[in-house]
């Protein structure tokens, strides 16, 4: 979910001044609604975020 022009490519990053950016499938709204439906009764005890454009 969430796919990127680097998860096209094969490629992995951790550098946020990289452009990795959402495709259009990556930006389709079902792939944020199946993610809503899959995680709506976990209970989060933690919550991590990252500096990354992307996420």
């Amino acid at each position: 979910m969430g796919r990127t022009n680097y998860n096209d490519l094969g490629l992995c990053n951790d550098d946020p001044s990289r452009d990795v950016h959402l495709t259009e499938v990556g930006m389709e709204q079902e792939q944020a609604h199946s993610a809503a439906l899959t995680l709506r009764h976990v209970a989060f005890e933690r919550i991590v975020v990252s500096p990354l454009p992307r996420t």
